[in-house]
């Protein structure tokens, strides 16, 4: 199992590169990297000081997750987006040791995701990005894939919370 780092994001509306951001004296990338890491994964960054995308002018992380999967082969994947400042351990390490055929998510997030390898991930993920609108959405591939959710416990819930703009990067700060 590799453990990905979704950081090819413009966060456009965060003004600034999101996996700079500090928190407790490193970057939102090293923190996630860190936290695979303790997971026993080896760690790839899916963006510009990793595996660039292969849809450079598709913005969302369905590009990412493609580029990975065919340039990264692996039995399994967890990918995990750089702005998931609260995110834990043991929150990767349920989805980890769920037992699922094509892989798991938790309910009403689409991401963290594990996946699982099989033949329909590259074709399935490639006809998405031929199209636009809600096919690109993670949460639709996710349900086209046969992804089981996980129920979320109420520690699961806040570090699930992502930062998309300044003002939600202080409100999670103030969570720590």
């Amino acid at each position: 199992m590799l453990g990905v780092i979704l950081a090819g994001g413009r966060s456009s509306r965060m003004g600034q590169d999101k996996s700079r951001l500090m928190i407790n004296g490193q970057t939102l990338l090293q923190r996630q990297q860190s936290i695979l890491e303790q997971l026993g994964l080896e760690v790839i960054i899916s963006g510009p000081d990793g595996v660039h995308d292969e849809f450079a002018d598709y913005p969302g992380p369905l590009a990412g997750i493609y580029s990975v999967i065919r340039q990264q082969p692996a039995a399994s994947w967890l990918f995990v987006p750089v702005d998931l400042p609260l995110i834990r351990p043991a929150t990767l390490a349920r989805l980890m040791n769920h037992s699922s055929e094509a892989g798991c998510c938790y309910d009403y997030h689409p991401l963290p995701l594990l996946l699982k390898s099989s033949a329909q991930l590259i074709p399935e993920l490639y006809k998405r990005l031929q199209k636009s609108g809600p096919d690109l959405s993670v949460r639709a591939f996710n349900r086209s894939m046969g992804v089981e959710q996980l129920a979320l416990n109420s520690d699961d819930e806040i570090c699930l919370s992502n930062a998309n703009d300044p003002q939600q990067w202080q409100t999670l700060l103030r969570q720590l």
